[in-house]
């Protein structure tokens, strides 16, 4: 039989280390990891399945054309189109049987639309500093966007996010 495999999606620049501690305690249980780096500035600390050209190049840009864009959220809308066809294409050819998804503000939007297009049942984690409940974020982002679907995901905050700066850790 072949191992599960999931689906872990991040902005690597900014979550590289946290994705990669996922990762190899994914893979010490025996599940096979395929991460989708859907960052857009910076680079990732590892190579990746699906790298942040190749998402850019799946919503029809290039990553020097997402760059230029000068506008956070455009660009993330970009990304986040991207990152949704490579996701699909994954769980379409059956090597992805769950996903989980790392991030802030921008990467849970991202993570939270990649779980979006997967089928109900289909088990779905995010992990998110906006899910501390701290702040003024009462939601998290998608949360009032396709209602069924952003009920079948979980969410849990980071623990860094709950006790504060992880540097003071």
């Amino acid at each position: 039989m072949d191992k599960p495999g999931v689906l872990l999606v991040a902005a690597m620049d900014t979550k590289g280390q946290e994705a990669l501690y996922v990762k190899a305690c994914l893979e010490e249980a025996g599940t096979e990891v395929f991460v989708i780096d859907a960052g857009i500035m910076g680079e990732s600390p590892c190579p990746v399945t699906v790298t942040r050209q190749e998402v850019a190049r799946a919503a029809g840009k290039t990553l020097e054309e997402v760059r230029d864009i000068g506008h956070e959220g455009k660009a993330l809308d970009i990304m986040i189109e991207g990152a949704i066809r490579c996701a699909r294409d994954l769980f379409k050819s059956g090597k992805v049987q769950g996903v989980i998804g790392l991030g802030g503000s921008m990467g849970t939007t991202l993570g939270t639309a990649v779980m979006r297009i997967l089928p109900l049942g289909v088990p779905k984690v995010m992990v998110s500093t906006m899910a501390s409940g701290g702040g003024k974020h009462r939601g998290l982002p998608g949360q009032r966007l396709s209602r069924r679907r952003s009920q079948d995901q979980s969410r849990s905050h980071s623990p860094a996010a709950r006790a504060g700066n992880v540097k003071s850790l």
